[in-house]
């Protein structure tokens, strides 16, 4: 039990801090590109979700503070999309379905709450649904490195924090016996992350090595 607290601790700072790189990268390059927009989808879906599930099912306090410190920061980067991006219809046709969709499901949730007092089987087909986002978030975003054959856009120390991240909780879903849709969707995130990282450190390698060979 110590050791799963331990890495909820370790995880909750380094959830707070996690998006933040992504975030200052946008404004550096005052661009967006290279970041999915569907990745970007997924996970504001999938935070609204977590957030939901951690209230209704009375979780750990910092598996909700994880789920509001995650969704505000995708907030903003969901402005910075619409102030930096959106340079092609389909990604400006992309911004408005995921704007659409999170309102819709967001007050969806907040009338069936508020009205019909759901029980526990509502809020564990809300963790399942985030646990779905969780498992396809990455793959849009693995996807577009692969087509662009590049992770410029892509901030670094975002990818390794959230690698970092889902180490802890895996430790701490299987430790603290959190139900199956967290200790699923953290083993899926970490596989998808470790993906991303031998992304980066491949296109990396090779726009140095073209670097090399145009120099020579």
């Amino acid at each position: 039990m110590l050791i799963g607290q331990i890495s909820l601790n370790i995880s909750l700072c380094l959830y707070l801090i996690v998006f933040f790189p992504q975030l200052l990268l946008n404004i550096k390059r005052k661009n967006t590109q290279g970041f999915s927009i569907a990745t970007h989808g997924f996970l504001s879906l999938g935070y609204l979700c977590d957030l939901v599930y951690g209230f209704g099912c009375q979780m750990q306090w910092q598996y909700k503070m994880v789920a509001l410190v995650g969704l505000g920061c995708l907030i903003i980067q969901h402005c910075q999309f619409y102030q930096y991006g959106l340079n092609k219809k389909s990604e400006k046709n992309a911004y408005w379905i995921i704007t659409f969709l999170s309102l819709a499901w967001g007050c969806f949730v907040t009338f069936a709450i508020c009205c019909y007092h759901p029980g526990r089987e509502f809020y564990d087909a809300i963790g399942l649904s985030a646990t779905i986002c969780w498992t396809l978030c990455v793959f849009p975003q693995i996807i577009q490195n692969y087509l662009r054959q590049s992770t410029a856009g892509l901030s670094l120390a975002f990818v390794v924090l959230s690698i970092i991240i889902k180490i802890c909780d895996m430790i701490s879903a299987w430790i603290l016996n959190w139900d199956y849709p967290s200790k699923i969707g953290s083993v899926v995130f970490f596989c998808g992350g470790i993906i991303l990282l031998l992304q980066v450190m491949h296109y990396a390698g090779k726009l140095k090595r073209s670097s090399v060979v145009a120099y020579c």
